[in-house]
């Protein structure tokens, strides 16, 4: 059953959501990795949330003083020096003890794309893509010339990936 397979698998970091008919089973399905339980027929609202709270949670960044970060809430991350600033939503800025490079390495297969040597964006936190600039929160970021055809096919193929994504639920 699933409560056996959340017991199993409760000191493992898995993220589990329940979906079932039996009301009667929620109680004994909450535990540490436990992100939902979804009555039948599923809402898929309610499943995008529950979803994007399970990827969202599950992960972090630590910033240079062993805070967690959750990657949903990076808005960006700039370079400074050998260093660099995670910048987030709600005006949060932590700093990184990692240089950019690292960081544009370590992310790009989680959404993250460089636009320029001082940049590297969270590609679902961009709200639009101008002939130089990215737009993220009302905060515009420059693209640098070398990289403006790449950065914008790289945003293209995250779109048409994210949008059959959603089709598909």
């Amino acid at each position: 059953s699933g409560i056996e397979v959340k017991n199993k698998i409760s000191r493992t970091n898995t993220a589990l959501c329940f979906v079932s008919n039996h009301k009667e089973m929620m109680e004994h399905a909450f535990g540490k990795n436990v992100f939902g339980f979804l009555y039948k027929p599923i809402s898929i609202n309610k499943l995008k949330k529950v979803l994007g709270e399970m990827i969202g949670n599950n992960k972090c960044l630590v910033d240079r003083f062993g805070k967690k970060i959750r990657m949903s809430s990076i808005l960006y991350i700039e370079a400074m020096g050998q260093y660099s600033t995670i910048c987030c939503e709600n005006n949060e800025i932590h700093f990184s003890g990692q240089p950019i490079s690292e960081h544009e390495m370590n992310l790009k297969r989680m959404g993250f794309l460089r636009c320029h040597r001082k940049f590297v964006v969270n590609l679902s936190k961009v709200t639009q893509v101008q002939e130089h600039q990215v737009v993220i929160e009302g905060v515009y970021l420059p693209i640098s010339r070398r990289r403006v055809c790449s950065f914008k096919k790289e945003y293209s193929l995250y779109l048409k990936e994210y949008s059959n994504w959603v089709e598909s639920i």
